[in-house]
Parts: structure tokens; sequence; C-alpha cells
């Protein structure tokens, strides 16, 4: 279905997008997800074209068959359909605000199509080959640093690409110094839940301390401020005699000016660089990350989640509960965490037998502790020998009644009676 132009009068758009944000952020839902959210839902009053008290749930079936195709054909790609459930879950939250129902009387939910993972969507490694990455990195301080924190702290990526030296932090906990992050301090927060405090090993913090001590940071501009200076007079200059050519020279110049302040500005503050010296971005950890998997033989489709499933499975196979990993992780639901640390084949079947194995104990250890004391074993010793003299006694009275019967057989004579017997 084509997407229609908006012409009704009674579309309180402003009004619709300020209850969905009141909403969303009464749920502590991050920026982003909010613009998401209003994104949709102006998509879906734009090709309805009615206003809300008139909406029903056959509208919000034809908005949902329509995205479905679309998202299925856009440029002639095929999407996954995880891609649909964001979508979904932002019209759920409209028909929720505004309470619209199914034919049943109850709230519209709408249920995305099956979820398919991809084949990367939830690797994670071995901590044979954690220890191949450590080894292989140990003469590249950054990239040593930084897969440890990655493993330790369980951070996303766009967690650790704006983490801040200011995050490091060192305090005692019962007598015992502990090293930790402080997330989600900085201006951008990519979750609303991810503000908290991750700890990490000591090796890591002076992996960490080793990466700081050969960190190069940009050089600013010089004489930056008395440069900036000229530059607005001249533009106050240029704008007084309404000079647009260089009015517009003027605004580059300035605009470029400031832009590399704040990259150095920037760079002093970041945690990790790029190999230009500025704060590092998702495609240079994802690049790392498959350099390194082809030098240390990972036959595995590593990405950056896949450090954060590594971490959390580590923690799962030590016995850990939910709630401790959602403190390392901030997760926000226990439920999100069921996707991470699934056991794969081997790993099933070495817990099958150690689970088997103590039970096979139990009665081995049962049967020691119950042992007979030595004056009782004699007793069974000499009854036992009775009973085999007994049984000899038997056979030698068996074989004496043969011998008996085969000399009345040689003399013709049978054995019940004195008649003559015939062979």
């Amino acid at each position: 279905m084509p997407r229609r132009k908006n012409k009704h009068k009674n579309l309180r758009y402003p009004e619709i997008m300020q209850e969905i944000r009141n909403r969303l952020t009464e749920e502590n839902r991050a920026e982003n997800t909010i613009i998401s959210y209003q994104k949709t839902t102006t998509e879906l009053l734009d090709l309805i074209n009615k206003p809300v008290e008139e909406l029903t749930y056959n509208d919000i079936y034809e908005w949902r068959d329509w995205v479905t195709k679309k998202k299925i054909t856009k440029r002639g790609k095929k999407h996954y359909p995880n891609t649909f459930s964001n979508s979904f879950s932002a019209i759920n939250k409209f028909c929720e605000v505004y309470k619209i129902k199914d034919r049943d009387g109850q709230f519209l939910r709408l249920i995305a199509p099956r979820r398919i993972e991809p084949e990367h969507g939830r690797v994670k490694l071995t901590r044979e080959e954690v220890e191949r990455l450590y080894e292989a990195t140990k003469d590249d301080p950054r990239n040593y640093a930084m897969f440890r924190v990655m493993v330790e702290t369980f951070l996303r990526v766009s967690e650790l690409i704006h983490l801040n030296v200011d995050d490091l932090e060192i305090v005692i906990i019962n007598g015992v110094t502990k090293y930790r992050f402080q997330i989600g301090t900085s201006e951008f927060t990519p979750k609303a839940q991810s503000f908290r405090k991750t700890y990490f090993s000591e090796d890591t913090y002076k992996a960490i301390q080793r990466w700081l001590l050969v960190r190069k940071i940009l050089p600013d501009t010089p004489h930056y401020s008395e440069i900036i200076k000229i530059q607005q007079q001249r533009l106050k200059t240029a704008l007084a005699q309404n000079n647009k050519p260089e009015i517009r020279r003027a605004k580059t110049y300035i605009g470029m000016l400031e832009l590399q302040h704040r990259k150095v500005v920037d760079s002093e503050k970041a945690l990790f660089h790029s190999s230009w010296h500025y704060r590092l971005d998702r495609s240079d950890v994802c690049r790392t990350i498959k350099e390194y998997a082809i030098v240390c033989h990972i036959d595995k489709k590593l990405h950056c989640h896949s450090f954060r499933h590594t971490g959390i499975n580590f923690w799962k196979q030590a016995g850990k509960s939910y709630d401790q990993i959602k403190g390392q992780s901030g997760h926000k639901s226990s439920k999100t965490l069921d996707i991470y640390g699934n056991l794969d084949e081997e790993q099933q079947s070495e817990c099958f037998d150690d689970v088997y194995a103590k039970k096979t104990e139990i009665p081995i250890k049962q049967e020691i502790k119950e042992q007979p004391k030595p004056d009782v074993i004699q007793e069974i010793n000499i009854k036992d020998q009775e009973l085999k003299l007994k049984m000899l006694e038997l056979e030698l009275a068996n074989k004496n009644a043969e011998i008996e019967l085969l000399k009345l057989r040689d003399k013709g004579r049978s054995p019940n009676n004195n008649q003559t017997y015939i062979g």
C-alpha cells in the first residue's frame, strides 16, 4: 500500500508525540528509543489518515500487512523478521496509551514473525580462544587492554567507545582493592538502564595503565583562541559589508577550527583511541576483532557482542545468579539474560557426565562405610567352607550310585527287581 499524505486536520501529532514521550520517560527508556517509537507512530498515522478516536484494530492490522511487505521487499533485499520487533513494539505502546482493543476486548498487541537468529547471532568464545587472543595482543597495549575490558565487564560496543579516563575508579571494599568503571557518565548514554558500576581484575587494570602510558593525544591548533577571535572579527566585518563570499569563507573556517578543537578535547578524555588518535568508533572495534580472529585461527564469525556473550557465559558457568549478572551487565530484565550463555553440545555433554558421575559415587561410599567387621568375615568364611564340603559329599554319593548302576547292568539284572535285564 503506498504511503498517503496527511490531510486530516484533527490528527493531534504534537500531543500524540508528547503523550508517547511522557509514557516512555516514565518507563526510563532511552532517548533513541523514544525517537524511534515516535517515527513509527507517525508512519502509522500518515498511512491510516484517521483521528486517533476512530482507529480500530482493522486499521492496525492494515498497517501491519503494509509494513511487513515493505520491510521484506525494500530494495530487493530480504530482511530478517527481527527488524519488525522494534516497529511492532512501538505500535503496541501506542495501542496501550490510547487503549485500542482487539475484537476480544483486550489491548491490541502485535506479535512479530518468528525470530530468525543469524549464524553469528550468539557466537561466544571458549576460555582457550580468549587466552589465544590475549597472547596474540600482548605486544599491542591498546588491543590487549580492550579485549580484557570487553570480556570482563560485558560492555556493549557503544559503552566501550564512550569510556573516558575519568570513568576508571579504584575503591577499597572490606579491605580489598577493587577496580571498576562508572558506566553512563558520558554525555552519550546508549541505554537508559546502563548507569552502573562494572568491576574488572587487577591484570586488566595493569593493561589499561600500560596503554595510557603510550597513548598519544592529538595536538591542538596553535594559538587557537587568538585565531578564533581573528576569524570572528573577520565574520563581523563581512556581515557589516554584506559580503556573502567572505561570510561563507569565514563561517567555514571557524567551523573547521571548532570541529578540530572538539576532537582534540574529546581525544584527551577518551580511554581508547583509533590509529588516527581520535576516539575509537564501532568500525575500528569490528575491524580489530576480525583481524585478530584470523591471526588466532578462530573459525567463528565474531562481532562486538560476542565478547558480551562470552563474559556472561563465564559467569553462568561459575554458578552466578541472574541478579549478580544483571548488576555487571546492565540488563533490566532476567528474561533478556536467557539468550546469553547457552551451552554448546560439548559443554552439555560434560555437564551430563558431571551430574551422573556424582550420582554413581554415592552407593560406592555407602558400601565402603557398611563393610562388616573382621570377626564376622571369619564366621562367613567358615560357613562357606562347610557348605562346600557338603556339596562334595553329595557329589561323591552320586558318583557311587552311578557305579552301582553300571555294575548291575553288567550282570544283566534290573536295579528295581531280580528279573533278567535285556540290554
